[in-house]
């Protein structure tokens, strides 16, 4: 919360009898950790303010106290770049390179844009909690939006809506910021949007372990279905972004540092989002912009663009025909391959549109039959991926995220024969041009995907492959991150990421804007 808006925030109370100051006598409150935090449900769940200090020392000293409190969840309710991220700070200390870090934001001193949601965030605290997770929920001073989310929980788990704000507020005076700020949540719009609550109730976590026999805490990696779509999207962009920045710095170039594979998924994200579906002009000029400009790349200019792209949108240019890339067999390169994801998030709910969407996505530079084909296999996983399907179904021989509409057996050889299981234990190619290009790499990142055992794993596995470690540590990047979602994204990772808020951001408007988020 920055400085309160008048017009639409209920000004605090100072009155010594003003109810929510009154404590029955004899009444206990669970200790908080921090002095501007507050238990709503006393070892489990913790709400409160931005857990950043006014400087790096005091930010881990805040940060030890959450995670000694056996804190190892945190819920971000803040617009990424609000504030500056925690992140780094939290993997490098005891304990919290295994916890799990969220962000669902939500616009200062707002709501939500809809009831979904706040299901959404409602159903990400639920599986942490079920997991057997401790969870601090906050936004940034923890008045409002923390507490709006918190009392939706209440509200959501039978309380009812004016229930859930009495105890919310009954949990309230252990926070020190009550003194000055009696009544939560912030605003009149939040609290009616508290007693107006009537959403399918979350999944109900069951009770945790006693203390003395609770499990390890959990990888940072987490099983398939227990990641929602938006974590899946964000997960498949930034591990996109991951992927290639670490096959670029195993080849001498600066760590975080990423090329046109990247650049190129972004300005179609973006596209999509600006267009309200696929537009291949509008991608040609995002693309060119990105050529002459930089626009979504991490150096703030154009590198790595391929000759075969340069052509292409020469020709885009020249003729006015978006769809300009070489049919030529004998260059089937493996490059659209890393920048389809978005397409396929926009059709997140109908796979065939979302195999056709990524088809024409990759015409734009690239035409060759054996990489369109390569394309729609790896666009049928994507989606697969995205749905919720678990790593070792996406892997069996001939998957399809639809039967009903696609199947494996309509590609060519080789391609079909990679949707059958022929890349698994195959020695690793050696760099491959020309007609087998994009086979070498698919057969790659597919190999390195069952490798991992979460999303730095399958990266670090890609990237130390013979071959074109580039691409394939980029196609698995973005495969691995749709399976295993943003939380999986170590921390470390994650801090060396060039732009990684702005991704996240853009993921969250491309899922925003898709057809399946839209009201019927």
């Amino acid at each position: 919360m920055s400085s309160p808006r008048t017009s639409r925030t209920r000004p605090p109370s100072t009155s010594p009898a003003s109810n929510a100051r009154r404590r029955p006598p004899g009444e206990r409150v669970a200790r908080a950790p921090l002095p501007h935090s507050h238990w709503i449900e006393p070892g489990r769940l913790l709400a409160g303010e931005h857990p950043s200090g006014p400087d790096d020392k005091a930010t881990r000293k805040r940060l030890a106290k959450l995670l000694a409190a056996g804190i190892d969840c945190f819920i971000d309710l803040t617009d990424p770049g609000e504030l500056e991220s925690y992140q780094p700070l939290l993997a490098a200390l005891r304990g919290g390179e295994a916890a799990r870090y969220l962000r669902r934001p939500i616009r200062d001193h707002g709501v939500p844009k809809s009831e979904a949601a706040m299901q959404e965030i409602l159903e990400a605290l639920a599986r942490a909690l079920a997991e057997g997770r401790s969870v601090y929920l906050h936004c940034r001073a923890g008045i409002g939006r923390t507490n709006l989310v918190a009392g939706c929980w209440l509200a959501s788990r039978g309380a009812g809506g004016e229930a859930a704000l009495a105890r919310l507020n009954q949990a309230w005076r252990a926070n020190a910021r009550s003194r000055h700020w009696p009544n939560i949540p912030e605003t009149d719009e939040q609290a009616d949007f508290v007693r107006r609550w009537g959403a399918p109730p979350a999944p109900l976590p069951s009770p945790p372990p006693a203390p003395a026999a609770r499990a390890a805490p959990r990888p940072a990696a987490v099983l398939a279905d227990a990641i929602d779509l938006r974590d899946r999207v964000r997960g498949m962009l930034l591990g996109l972004a991951a992927g290639e920045a670490l096959g670029h710095a195993l080849h001498g170039l600066p760590p975080g540092a990423r090329a046109d594979r990247t650049a190129m998924a972004l300005c179609l994200a973006d596209s999509l989002v600006a267009s309200d579906g696929p537009d291949a002009a509008d991608q040609v000029a995002r693309y060119c912009e990105w050529q002459r400009n930089g626009l979504w790349s991490s150096t703030g200019s154009c590198v790595g663009i391929s000759a075969a792209t340069a052509r292409a949108l020469a020709a885009a240019q020249w003729t006015g025909n978006p769809y300009a890339g070489s049919h030529d067999p004998a260059h089937a390169d493996a490059e659209p391959l890393a920048r389809i994801g978005p397409a396929v998030a926009w059709f997140s709910a109908s796979p065939r549109e979302a195999i056709d969407a990524a088809v024409h996505c990759a015409r734009v530079t690239h035409q060759a039959p054996l990489t369109l084909d390569a394309v729609r296999l790896l666009a049928a996983l994507l989606a697969g991926a995205l749905a919720g399907r678990e790593k070792a179904t996406l892997l069996a021989a001939d998957f399809s995220p639809a039967p009903e509409s696609w199947r494996p057996d309509t590609l060519r050889s080789p391609v079909r024969e990679i949707a059958g299981g022929a890349w698994r234990g195959r020695a690793p190619r050696r760099l491959l041009r020309g007609k087998f290009a994009v086979v070498a790499a698919l057969e790659s990142a597919l190999a390195a995907f069952e490798q991992g055992a979460d999303l730095g794993q399958c990266l670090a596995a890609a990237a130390s492959r013979p071959g074109d470690a580039q691409a394939a540590a980029a196609i698995t990047g973005q495969l691995a991150g749709a399976c295993y979602g943003a939380s999986g994204l170590g921390a470390e990772l994650r801090a060396g990421l060039a732009r990684a808020a702005e991704i996240e951001a853009l993921a969250d408007r491309l899922l925003d804007a898709a057809p399946r988020a839209r009201p019927g």
